[in-house]
C-alpha cells in the first residue's frame, strides 16, 4: 500500500536491525510492514476529508504505491512522522520477533 522501501529503511533504522542477516531482516520487515501499514492507514484516513478519501480510493484499488504515497504526502504533511511513530510503537513486538 505504501512505499515499502521508505518503510523498510525507516524500520531497519529505528529497530537497529541492520546488523542481522539479510534474509532474517527481510522476513521480519515483511511481517511488520502489514501491521504498520494498517496502523498508518487508519491515522491517515482519519486526517483526510471526505473529498480526499474519495480521491484516494481509486489509487488504492490500482495498488500503485508511488501514487498512493505521493497523494498522502501532499495531503498529510506529517506522514513521515506518523510512519516513524508507528514503527517506534511497534518496536517491542518487533524485538520479540527478532529475538525468538
Amino acid at each position: 500500500m505504501f512505499d515499502e522501501k521508505f518503510i523498510e529503511d525507516n524500520l531497519a533504522k529505528v529497530l537497529g536491525i541492520s546488523h542481522i542477516p539479510e534474509n532474517r531482516k527481510k522476513a521480519v520487515i515483511e511481517a511488520m510492514q502489514k501491521h504498520i501499514q494498517s496502523q498508518v492507514a487508519v491515522k491517515v484516513m482519519s486526517q483526510l476529508n471526505m473529498k480526499d478519501k474519495m480521491k484516494l480510493m481509486p489509487l488504492m484499488i490500482k495498488r500503485n504505491p508511488e501514487e498512493i504515497m505521493k497523494f498522502m504526502m501532499e495531503k498529510v504533511p506529517g506522514l513521515p512522522d506518523i510512519i516513524q511513530n508507528e514503527i517506534k510503537n511497534f518496536r517491542p513486538q518487533a524485538l520479540q520477533i527478532i529475538n525468538s
